[in-house]
């Protein structure tokens, strides 16, 4: 009797976990628009950008796929496409554009309704395309960094890798740091980096780039060992990364696989698992490729890929979805769609999931699928879980006097947990136990500081001080 009851509840669990797990589509375009990247704002809007017919392009809809509006901006960038963006706290939105194989870069801020507010040609480099493009953009302390190759009259076979800092106010140029030389051993990221101990942390073909929101920077070349894709910082110091390969060609079917990577705070590896079904096929021959991977809080791991398998007459496969635990990398609920194509982004905020895949062989269309998934449980913290992002000032915690010549007040509508000081290179100063609302920071040495603020929920944020 008992096993007959702790059978139905099993079942009932599984049934109530698969009906709490979707994927819909909920919004195509078949008209020569091309997609590159996408956000979801704090206020429930996503907003996709790209170009159709050689003009940038901005779209804006709820999470439902309602379309709001759609703009285009051909009066001063005809021939361009907007290949990054990112939104601050107002919903404004900052983007990166380019004109494929030439020189011609610049760098935008536009209102939540589109309105063009200032745009700026300073930024360089030379891009192949709009969809790939190796850019990287952040947000902090109310200015805007943009990290991109430095190429702007020839293409050298070693680039060089800068960080460019332009004010959200007006758009002016106020930093130019030159951070790196061979910019090929950088990889871009379609979501913002998440930002650990005052750097931003940046996997590469060959090592991990930390840098600073102020041009500092260390890199630590991993030789054989390559990092792969960083999808997660851990709060407790550790990483996941991921890396695609083909593992081997059966009979001329090509097995291609994605395997997670875990290290611990000094980049060792400690563990790696390879991506497989919730419900493996055993007696087929399968190819499962990750394309991107990110994380949300109480979820874990999202991957959005390709399935195929060798006894599948279609030619490339389908779309693929599923919830992997980070704890072990194991597959706790997948799906593979009837749709042929490839996810190009994902964007995240708090519990909603929209994933956007380009249609056909030269991405010249939309697709935007929206993706319930239910809590589960596993024990790593992250700081780039959605309500740690860090991609404006929380102006619900302040700072004052700053810039100040003696001590800092730092106060909050929160309890903050702790806080700690890091120097501008990033080297960790102090650690305070807080557990109030306020708390008095002092500092003895004239310079630029970071301090990380921890709040009792697990908010993490950043703000600047300047000490005289």
């Amino acid at each position: 009797m008992v096993k007959q009851i702790i059978t139905i509840l099993l079942i009932l669990n599984i049934y109530t976990l698969a009906k709490s797990q979707s994927v819909n589509i909920i919004k195509e375009y078949n008209d020569w628009k091309v997609a590159t990247d996408m956000v979801i704002s704090n206020t429930g809007f996503v907003y996709v950008c790209g170009n159709s017919g050689g003009e940038p392009m901005l779209i804006k809809l709820d999470t439902n796929g309602n379309e709001q509006w759609i703009k285009y901006y051909p009066q001063t960038k005809s021939g361009y496409s907007f290949t990054r963006m990112i939104l601050d706290s107002n919903e404004n939105i900052y983007l990166h554009g380019t004109k494929s194989g030439t020189f011609k870069n610049f760098t935008s801020k536009l209102d939540s309704e589109g309105n063009e507010k200032w745009v700026n040609h300073a930024v360089s480099g030379f891009y192949y395309g709009p969809v790939n493009t190796p850019v990287n953009m952040m947000i902090h302390n109310d200015e805007l960094s943009v990290i991109h190759n430095n190429t702007s009259t020839s293409r050298p076979p070693n680039d060089t890798l800068v960080i460019s800092q332009f004010s959200m106010t007006n758009g002016n140029l106020n930093n130019y740091v030159e951070i790196l030389d061979m910019v090929d051993k950088y990889l871009p990221r379609n979501s913002p980096p998440p930002f650990k101990g005052g750097n931003w942390i940046l996997s590469g073909f060959s090592g991990v780039l930390e840098v600073s929101p102020y041009g500092s920077y260390s890199y630590q070349e991993m030789g054989d060992s390559i990092p792969g894709i960083l999808c997660a910082a851990k709060k407790s110091g550790g990483y996941i990364t991921y890396e695609t390969k083909q593992f081997k060609n059966v009979n001329g079917f090509e097995e291609w696989g994605t395997t997670l990577f875990w290290y611990d705070e000094f980049w060792n590896d400690t563990n790696a698992v390879i991506i497989s079904r919730y419900n493996p096929i055993l007696t087929d021959t399968i190819s499962l490729v990750a394309f991107e991977i990110e994380t949300i809080l109480n979820k874990g791991l999202i991957v959005a890929g390709n399935f195929h398998s060798k006894s599948d007459t279609s030619l490339y496969g389908n779309t693929y979805f599923s919830q992997v635990n980070p704890d072990n990398g194991e597959t706790m609920w997948d799906t593979v769609t009837s749709e042929a194509g490839g996810i190009t982004n994902m964007a995240i905020n708090k519990s909603t999931v929209i994933a956007l895949e380009g249609l056909g062989l030269s991405n010249t269309g939309i697709r935007l699928y929206k993706i319930n998934l239910p809590n589960i449980s596993y024990q790593t913290e992250f700081i780039t879980s959605i309500n740690s992002k860090v991609l404006a000032h929380n102006q619900e915690t302040k700072i004052y006097p700053n810039p100040s010549s003696s001590y800092f007040e730092v106060t909050s509508i929160e309890k903050i947990k702790s806080i700690k000081v890091f120097m501008i290179n990033g080297i960790l100063l102090s650690t305070h136990e807080v557990n109030n609302q306020s708390y008095q920071v002092d500092i003895t040495q004239s310079g630029v500081y970071i301090l990380e603020i921890e709040n009792e929920n697990g908010g993490i944020e950043y703000q600047k001080l300047v000490k005289w």
